[in-house]
């Protein structure tokens, strides 16, 4: 495959993902998924989970990082430039639309329940995302528990994620620490 196709599937398979799929960009992983690796196998699945995490461990916008991370991967920056267009002009089109018509949607009818609609499939993307990240990255009895205890703080405590992501962060080191203490010399 030439590198002018590879550019082109990027921004298509960012552009309808970034279309059609709501929720945010971990919603979108599944469909992204779904075509760089299993439709036109650009990169494997290993891989490819590997730069979703990534995406999301980082700053920034989901979809976009993803976008980042894929298109470099598949195409060097060539690529990373048009899978980060195809990911960003959906969601810019629609906002500015959407800002536009706001005053002009009704609250209540047919619209409203259509976006009632919306929300509960977008969670079945997020869902579904979540299970394949957690299948990919749950691998030993450490990553289950930062898990749990992460869940839990958030949803019990209502402590907020930036807090439980630098906690998850230094408990890593400390248990990296540990295991290398205990490994022989």
């Amino acid at each position: 495959m030439d590198k002018k196709n590879i550019d082109w599937i990027l921004f298509k398979v960012f552009l309808i993902a970034g279309t059609f799929t709501f929720a945010g960009g971990l919603a979108m992983l599944p469909v992204i998924e779904k075509d760089i690796v299993k439709k036109y196998k650009l990169m494997s699945r290993e891989a490819f989970l590997d730069d979703a995490i990534m995406a999301q461990t980082i700053p920034g916008v989901v979809a976009l990082n993803c976008a980042c991370f894929v298109g470099k991967k598949c195409n060097g920056m060539r690529g990373m430039l048009a899978a980060s267009l195809g990911s960003i002009l959906p969601a810019f089109f629609l906002m500015l639309i959407a800002t536009i018509l706001y005053d002009y949607i009704p609250q209540e009818g047919p619209l409203q329940m259509a976006f009632v609609g919306v929300r509960a499939a977008s969670v079945a993307f997020v869902l579904a995302a979540a299970i394949t990240l957690g299948k990919h990255n749950l691998k030993n009895m450490y990553a289950w528990c930062i898990m749990l205890c992460s869940f839990l703080l958030i949803v019990l405590f209502n402590i907020q994620a930036p807090f439980v992501i630098v906690g998850a962060g230094i408990f890593g080191v400390f248990y990296f620490s540990l295991l290398n203490k205990r490994r022989p010399s």
